[in-house]
């Protein structure tokens, strides 16, 4: 599970600048000014273009925005009960901040304006199995 795990967090940052949402989704991002139905406007274009299929294991979901917050929602093929929800968030964590921090367009539309980028996995249930905070406060300037 571990090896797969980082796969899909490197999978992810990749992703994100190959669909499309850091270079086309994410220009609207015009924060502050009404920054919840900004929030809500971006996931909505970003959901055009999901589900995406991650790896074998992982779904990108969709994208939920509300004030200060932007989360990307994934599908774990495994049902909660099944993983331990610690040891999952522990391996994969430090790849999704790093990668977070470090995709130019997500920091500059998100975490530069003071916007955290929040990753929730959830079961086939829609059981959360955890969530990672990416608060601009984690990334070094």
């Amino acid at each position: 599970m571990k090896k797969s795990n980082l796969t899909t967090a490197i999978v992810f940052i990749a992703a994100m600048t190959a669909w499309g949402f850091g270079r086309g989704f994410l220009r609207a991002a015009l924060l502050p000014a009404g920054a919840e139905a900004q929030m809500r406007e971006i996931a909505l274009q970003m959901n055009r273009s999901l589900p995406r299929t991650i790896d074998a294991m992982t779904e990108l979901s969709f994208a939920a925005g509300s004030d200060h917050t932007i989360e990307f929602h994934y599908k774990v093929a495994r049902p909660a009960t099944e993983i331990d929800a610690t040891a999952f968030a522990d391996s994969i964590r430090t790849n999704f901040v790093q990668g977070t921090c470090t995709d130019e367009d997500l920091h500059d539309r998100f975490l530069a304006k003071n916007i955290t980028v929040r990753h929730v996995f959830q079961d086939p249930s829609h059981r959360i199995i955890t969530s990672i905070d990416v608060p601009p406060s984690a990334c070094p300037k």
